[in-house]
C-alpha cells in the first residue's frame, strides 16, 4: 500500500486548527504582512511557473476579506511553502498542533512541517519531489490532488527549467490544460477534506488545486534511497550552474525559479559534488528505511484507502471541464518556452541543454556511470 497514493480518515481530530476561525488565524500571525503569489484566472499554454508570478503584500485578514469578493473571480493567490518553523514561534497553537504522532510518526513535528494558504484556483505546477514521500493534512477547504505514477514520467514531458533543486516539473499546464493530458496513463484523483491525510509515495508526480480557500500543512518523510536521489541532484544542480556562467544575469534568470536565484552569487562547486558522491559510496545508494518510515508503512496498511485510477474518460471530462470553466478553446499545443512566445537564443539553447542533459533518465545514467568509476 505505500507504493500508491493512499488516503487516511478520521486520524487527526484532535488537531485544533482544524477548528480555526478566520478570527484565529488572524491572531495566529498576529497582523504580519505576507507575502502571496499572485496570478490569473486566464488560459496559459505553458504552466504558471513561479517567476511569471505577481507579489500581493496583505495581513492573512486582508486575504480572507480579498477572497470573498468578486475581484478573486480574476486571480488567485498563494501564500506556499512556508516552513511554520519560520512563521509561528514554537509555542504557538499552530505549531503545537500539528502532531504527526497521530499517524504513528515520532521524529517529526511542526518544525519540519510546511504550511500553504490559498485561494481558489491557487495551484502547483504538476511536478515530481525527488526526495522522500510525502504527508499532506488539510485543515481548511478543499484541494484537488491528481497524482500520476513514476512509470508515466516519459508521457508528462519532464523539464528542469525553470530550475528548482528537488522538484522535477511537467511543462504541461494543467490549470488550463490541452489535449496532451490525454496521454496520461494510470492517474489517480483526489479531492481532500478538512481532517483527511493525504500520502503520496516518492517520485509521484502531482497536481495540486485549491478549489476554495484552503490550508494545509505537509511533512516529507526521507526514504532509503534518498542519498542516491541526492547524487543526481547533485549532478543536475552542477550542470545547471555551469551553464548559469556563461550568461548574463538576466539570461540566466529566465532558467531558474526564484529561489534559485542564490546560485548565481554561489556558484556550485566540484567539491560539493565530491562530498556527495562520497556520501553514496560510504552508504551505498540505499540505506535502511527510518524508523518513522516503518511505522507509516503498517500504520497506512491498518488505516489507509487507495485512491482509485482517473479513468481516461474522467480525464477527458476534466479538460473539458477546465476549458468551460475558465473559459478558452481547446487547442493543440505549441511551443514549449517560459513565455509562451519567443526567446533570445541563448537562453533558448541554455533550456534545451539543460532540459536534455538533465532528463531524470539521463541522469539516473551519469550517476551509475559516476559510482562505477568512483566505487
Amino acid at each position: 500500500m505505500s507504493e500508491v497514493p493512499v488516503i487516511i480518515r478520521d486520524k487527526i481530530k484532535t488537531w485544533k486548527i482544524l477548528t480555526f476561525t478566520e478570527q484565529d488565524w488572524s491572531s495566529a500571525f498576529q497582523g504580519r504582512t505576507l507575502t502571496f503569489r499572485k496570478g490569473y484566472k486566464t488560459y496559459k499554454e505553458n504552466p504558471y511557473w513561479e517567476q511569471l508570478c505577481e507579489r500581493e503584500n496583505m495581513s492573512i485578514s486582508e486575504f480572507f476579506d480579498v477572497s470573498r469578493t468578486e475581484d478573486t473571480n480574476e486571480f488567485w493567490l498563494y501564500y506556499d511553502y512556508k516552513y511554520t518553523k519560520d512563521v509561528f514561534p514554537e509555542n504557538s497553537d499552530v505549531f503545537q498542533a500539528i502532531k504527526w504522532t497521530d499517524l504513528g510518526l515520532t521524529e517529526l513535528s511542526g518544525k519540519d512541517s510546511t504550511l500553504w494558504i490559498g485561494n481558489k484556483g491557487a495551484h502547483t505546477p504538476c511536478h515530481m519531489d525527488t526526495y522522500g514521500c510525502n504527508l499532506v493534512a488539510q485543515i481548511k477547504g478543499r484541494k484537488l490532488w491528481i497524482l500520476i505514477p513514476p512509470g508515466e514520467t516519459d508521457s508528462l514531458s519532464p523539464v528542469r527549467v525553470p530550475y528548482e533543486e528537488s522538484s522535477v516539473y511537467s511543462s504541461y499546464n494543467f490549470y488550463t490544460p490541452n489535449s496532451n493530458l490525454l496521454r496520461i496513463k494510470n492517474a489517480r484523483k483526489v479531492i481532500l477534506n478538512p481532517g483527511e491525510v493525504l500520502f503520496i509515495p516518492k517520485h509521484w508526480w502531482h497536481y495540486v488545486e485549491n478549489l476554495e480557500v484552503a490550508v494545509s500543512v505537509n511533512v516529507w518523510i526521507p526514504e532509503g534511497s534518498d542519498d542516491g536521489s541526492r547524487l543526481e541532484e547533485a549532478l543536475v544542480r552542477h550542470f545547471v550552474s555551469n551553464v548559469c556562467q556563461t550568461l548574463g544575469e538576466d539570461e540566466a534568470k529566465a532558467l531558474l525559479n526564484p529561489n534559485e536565484y542564490g546560485l548565481l552569487e554561489a556558484p556550485f562547486e566540484a567539491e560539493s559534488l565530491r562530498f556527495v558522491i562520497d556520501n553514496c559510496r560510504g552508504n551505498g545508494e540505499r540505506r535502511g528505511a527510518s524508523d518513522d518510515l516503518r511505522k507509516l508503512k503498517a500504520f497506512l496498511e491498518k488505516n489507509g484507502d487507495v485512491i482509485p485510477e482517473f479513468p481516461p474518460a474522467e480525464v477527458d471530462r476534466f479538460v473539458k471541464s477546465k476549458s468551460r470553466d475558465l473559459g478558452y478553446e481547446l487547442r493543440s499545443p505549441k511551443s514549449r518556452n517560459l513565455e509562451g512566445g519567443c526567446e533570445e537564443d541563448n537562453i533558448s539553447t541554455s533550456r534545451a541543454l539543460i532540459n536534455s542533459y538533465c532528463h531524470p533518465k539521463v541522469v539516473a545514467l551519469i550517476k551509475e556511470k559516476i559510482l562505477g568509476e568512483c566505487l
